[in-house]
């Protein structure tokens, strides 16, 4: 990933930060699934920042190859959203940069839907299935998270991020979220 574009969430009063992200990361999303897109990546480099009104900042980084990311970004994905952001430019990543794994983070966090989807896949009846998934084996996570709209199942859910730093860049690849499947992008 040699080349970058920050898009930062500018939302008038009435509207917040996190609610700008939502939008612009489910376009985006949405984008990659639709025009079967070049890899593109996502990184947050503002997470933790106080006084940007979310957990994960205000910007999100979209990262990629230069000529592959100045197309996607002539296709119009951010559509009705370019009243509530800023979109810079293209620029080229700075040398020496840290590296970061930016990966979706699933936690079994209902186990009334584990018991529901253990039932369908595997025929359990309820009572087995809430003997094998107590309500004691939910876990909670304290990552921030994007509330996004999927691509393909239309299904609204929370999706866990983290930033992680890795000592080597890795090749492996990202998914239709911009999300690590082993690949890495720069983070400075």
């Amino acid at each position: 990933m040699t080349h970058y574009v920050d898009i930062k969430a500018v939302p008038p009063s009435e509207v917040t930060v996190p609610v700008v992200l939502n939008k612009v990361f489910s376009r985006f999303h949405k984008a990659l699934v639709q025009e079967d897109s070049p890899e593109l990546a996502v990184s947050f480099p503002k997470e933790g920042v106080k006084d940007t009104g979310s957990p994960l900042g205000d910007v999100i980084r979209v990262h990629g190859e230069e000529m592959s990311l100045k197309r996607f970004m002539e296709t119009g994905w951010l559509g009705g959203m370019r009243d509530y952001v800023q979109a810079g430019m293209v620029k080229s990543v700075p040398s020496g940069a840290e590296h970061v794994a930016v990966r979706r983070v699933q936690v079994k966090s209902s186990m009334e839907r584990v018991r529901r989807r253990q039932m369908k896949r595997h025929g359990y009846t309820e009572e087995e299935a809430r003997e094998k998934y107590p309500d004691s084996a939910e876990k909670r996570t304290r990552k921030p998270f994007i509330n996004v709209k999927s691509g393909s199942t239309e299904h609204s859910f929370r999706l866990f991020i983290q930033q992680k730093r890795v000592n080597e860049p890795g090749e492996g690849g990202f998914n239709k979220y911009g999300l690590s499947k082993g690949g890495t992008v720069p983070l400075f």
